[in-house]
């Protein structure tokens, strides 16, 4: 669905265009490579690496910088330029808070490469300094980055107001191998692109500044987009919120999966839709471990259509394992939730079953779960119900292994219409067997073993009994009678279904 973009495959054999490197004295050098000419030196170390990169803007060429430099503003970015940062060391200076540290507005086929980021977020309060940001661009790429204390956003593309959707869309980019720690407000983001691939990134301690931005890995309004094999770590942070969050109504066709989100201080991934909006629709949430999120493990709320969510493991949430909650009739509608291992979960410890359940759906339309695992193997149980459906309508449940699900129940359909609940493990809703009418007498008492109220009882005498029927129907017996009493013990076999 999503192709590696090839922006260029920079190797240590390309020789770079110019070299930028900071001597004992604390001065920047620009060379030319070619030449030997130095085209700039200043003790302004993000004027003379500007001056290398504009130097390469209308022909393109690789810009490699080497020691450690200390930036105050902004450094903009051109079209067809390759920037190697692998033997730098670049940190913001005290107090200077601009917008960006390297800025990319409406470039094409750009690559960054390895290096360290210092957004030295504890001198710039502000918070506003993205050390990497891109707004409008195509074909870039950021690749083995590593970013630390961001005083903002640590790795954003995005598309800033005014703009005309989708012709503003920034398109073909590629995050991967980056190494996110503790940023100011999110670790990657990225909103307003098509084509996008979030790969092999590892993201700790976001929103350590307390912000109003408090995701690890967030997409917001894209096509197309690969989010896979990425590591977060809310690292203790209080404020850190959501670990992945997929969002807004005009996303569409995502796929999360191969992740590991732990310790998020809210749901450890996220599907949003936009309220009062068209859908979000065609995401794949798989193979993803959830642990220990301060919310639910996978949730999806607002509107959201074609979503599946298969393989995950997902335990020790503070809520409900897998939520997927609408906020009215048939706003979540077209769902899956396939093949998952749910464990553990509502360490809260409430009684709401909407709160504390494995798996839980409320107004969800037309869906599937089945294949599950739900349990709890606590030596205090607090999962309340193992799998919980609530004012839903048309939707089939079977074939999940739900023993000790739930302290409450392991499977309840609450306020549900059109659905089917079959050949679950720990929920019997189908049994059979054979009962005895002794001698000389009516009736024989069954106990059918179903988790409900048998609805359809069917029974089939072996011997002349006369008129068979079935009466007092409970949530645990039911009577077999006959209207004329055997001469010696016969056998009546039944089927009962809830």
């Amino acid at each position: 669905m999503c192709p590696d973009i090839p922006v260029f495959s920079l190797t240590q054999t390309q020789a770079p265009s110019f070299v930028v490197w900071v001597d004992d004295s604390g001065v920047a050098r620009a060379r030319d490579a070619r030449t030997g000419n130095v085209i700039a030196e200043s003790s302004d170390h993000a004027s003379v690496i500007q001056a290398a990169i504009d130097s390469v803007s209308g022909k393109g060429g690789i810009v490699a910088l080497k020691g450690s430099f200390t930036v105050y503003k902004r450094i903009s970015l051109v079209s067809n330029l390759v920037l190697d940062l692998r033997e730098a060391f670049i940190k913001l200076a005290d107090n200077s808070n601009p917008d960006d540290i390297f800025y990319g507005q409406g470039v094409s086929d750009v690559e960054i490469i390895g290096g360290t980021i210092d957004g030295n977020k504890a001198a710039n309060t502000q918070y506003v300094t993205e050390p990497i940001a891109f707004n409008k661009a195509t074909r870039v790429r950021v690749r083995g980055v590593r970013v630390v204390n961001a005083a903002g956003f640590a790795i954003w593309f995005g598309v800033l107001s005014p703009y005309t959707y989708p012709s503003d869309y920034s398109e073909d980019i590629v995050i991967e191998g980056c190494i996110v720690e503790y940023p100011a407000k999110q670790g990657i983001t990225v909103g307003g692109a098509k084509k996008v691939i979030v790969r092999n990134n590892i993201v700790v301690g976001w929103n350590s500044g307390n912000t109003d931005a408090p995701i690890g890995l967030g997409v917001d309004s894209v096509e197309d987009c690969l989010v896979e094999g990425n590591v977060l770590d809310g690292g203790g942070i209080a404020y850190g919120q959501v670990g992945i969050r997929v969002e807004r109504y005009y996303t569409k066709r995502v796929v999360v999966r191969g992740n590991v989100v732990y310790r998020a201080n809210g749901d450890g991934i996220a599907i949003v839709g936009t309220s009062g909006q068209a859908p979000l629709t065609d995401v794949l949430v798989e193979g993803n471990v959830v642990a220990h999120p301060g919310s639910s493990g996978i949730a999806a709320w607002n509107p959201v259509e074609k979503i599946t969510v298969k393989g995950n493991i997902v335990h020790h949430a503070k809520y409900c394992g897998i939520a997927l909650a609408g906020g009215r009739a048939g706003e979540i509608k077209h769902v899956v939730v396939e093949g998952n291992v749910v464990y553990d979960n509502n360490q809260a410890k409430s009684e709401l079953f909407s709160v504390g359940s494995g798996i839980m759906v409320s107004y969800v339309d037309y869906f599937l779960i089945t294949g599950n695992r739900v349990f709890d193997d606590q030596a205090t149980k607090t999962q309340a119900c193992g799998i919980y459906p609530l004012l839903s309508r048309y939707g089939l449940v079977a074939e999940n292994n739900v023993h000790d699900g739930g302290s409450g129940a392991n499977i309840y359909l609450d306020l549900c219409t059109d659905v089917v609940c079959r050949r679950n493990k720990g929920h019997p809703t189908e049994a059979g067997g054979a009962a005895t009418i002794p001698a000389g007498q009516t009736s024989v008492t069954v106990n059918h073993g179903l988790a409900l109220t048998p609805t359809k009882v069917l029974v089939t005498p072996t011997g002349n009994l006369g008129a068979v029927w079935v009466e007092n129907i409970t949530s645990t017996t039911f009577t077999i009678r006959c209207s004329t009493a055997p001469a010696a013990d016969t056998v009546v076999y039944w089927y009962a279904e809830a």
